[in-house]
């Protein structure tokens, strides 16, 4: 598997995530686990910037 393909393949699994932890998020009451999943998509929104800077993906 080429290198574009795996950042192409990790760029859809970041998408994934976060549409799943958004799902998870709508749907979360305590605000312990809120703020556990808001940080798991901060750190995926940073990976997704890094990414884009490197002008590896377009979104």
């Amino acid at each position: 598997m080429k290198s574009e393909e795996k950042l192409e393949e990790l760029v859809d699994y970041i998408a994934f995530l976060k549409e799943f932890y958004m799902s998870v998020l709508s749907e979360e009451k305590a605000d312990y686990y809120r703020a556990f999943i808001k940080g798991k998509l901060k750190a995926l929104d940073d990976i997704e910037m890094k990414l884009e800077k490197s002008d590896k993906i377009k979104k």
